[in-house]
């Protein structure tokens, strides 16, 4: 195994005399006597050692020639690991909806321990953020500015547009239900499917990319692509457009492991489907990394600004509250990563 990357190592560090591994991936690919679109999508999917053709770029001992290729990818990997478990702890946790929740179990166990003051102040602290979020819009005033910032693009414009492809980012799937149950499942935010299938019948001659892993940190095997590749065959797109990438487990592994599985991202522009208020990050992320994106925002959540009882729905003004909230925790966390530019993308002509 450390003389095979030893070996991808080298070719790797010679990428700009024309010898990328990535170039001799593709090459064996049209060896084996089929042009890429009619490759099986399952063979598409990021071969390991396209970790090691981005080590190059991110990683100067490497692209030195200084570093062991086995140890980098080792390296590469722990980080990806480590990012995404922080990300959905730590994420998860500071959540309004979930901080609010937790506080009442604290305040009971501290009732208990005798600190009588300190537990009522945390069920005050509890109830006001509860009512705060059930009765006032503060599921509009997050959700609005993010799902605003970057304007509907009509389905006139990619009929007559010149584009390199459509890419859709995971999320809507469920992998763990599906394997459940054997039949496709996905909940919210289905119109990226939905509204890709749609783009993919006007523009017969594009490829229509999907990415996205398993978001489950404790089912990584539950991954989106063999879901999505069923979605969207099942919606009429041929499959020998597709192309799928399935060991992502977040937005900026969305863009990073999609860009050896296509021709070229700083031409032609993508037309990157996501939902509204994930584009600002997604956008930022990706055009960060060097892709040329068109954004076509879909799943819009955000209404006229409602308060009291919001007809009793609850449950839904809770759910929107933690979708954007997870948007903007998101920005801050990406930006002070290194992860994009921007603390707010916005197109490029805004910036």
């Amino acid at each position: 195994m450390h003389q095979i990357c030893s070996i991808f190592g080298r070719a790797l560090i010679n990428d700009y005399a024309g010898q990328s591994i990535i170039t001799h991936f593709r090459s064996a690919q049209s060896r084996s006597g089929r042009p890429r679109s009619q490759v099986p999508f399952a063979s598409r999917r990021r071969p390991w050692h396209d970790e090691l053709a981005f080590a190059v770029h991110v990683n100067p001992v490497v692209a030195e020639g200084r570093g062991d290729p086995s140890s980098i990818l080792t390296s590469l990997t722990q980080d990806r690991l480590m990012f995404f478990a922080l990300s959905k702890l730590v994420g998860n946790l500071i959540l309004p909806v979930n901080l609010t929740l937790m506080l009442v179990p604290l305040a009971a166990l501290l009732r208990l321990f005798g600190l009588n003051r300190l537990s009522t102040v945390l069920f005050c602290i509890a109830g006001v953020l509860l009512a705060v979020m059930l009765f006032t819009p503060l599921d509009t005033w997050l959700l609005r500015p993010l799902e605003s910032r970057f304007p509907q693009m009509d389905r006139q414009m990619v009929a007559q547009g010149d584009y390199a492809g459509i890419i859709v980012l995971g999320g809507p799937e469920d992998g763990r239900l599906t394997q459940k149950h054997g039949q496709v499942s996905f909940g919210m935010a289905g119109e990226r499917f939905t509204e890709t299938a749609v783009l993919a019948r006007l523009r017969p001659d594009l490829p229509v990319v999907f990415t996205g892993g398993s978001g489950f940190y404790g089912s990584p095997e539950a991954r989106g692509g063999p879901v999505a590749h069923r979605i969207l065959t099942d919606l009429g797109v041929a499959e020998d457009r597709l192309i799928i990438e399935s060991e992502s487990r977040n937005t900026y592994q969305n863009a990073l492991l999609s860009k050896p599985l296509v021709n070229s991202v700083s031409d032609k522009p993508w037309i990157l489907v996501t939902s509204a208020a994930h584009m600002p990050r997604s956008y930022g992320i990706f055009t960060g990394l060097g892709w040329n994106i068109a954004a076509y925002p879909v799943d819009y959540n955000f209404m006229e600004a409602r308060w009291g009882w919001n007809e009793y729905r609850f449950v839904d003004r809770l759910l929107l509250i933690n979708i954007a909230a997870r948007e903007w925790i998101g920005l801050v966390a990406y930006k002070l990563t290194g992860r994009i530019t921007h603390w707010f993308p916005a197109p490029r002509q805004k910036m």
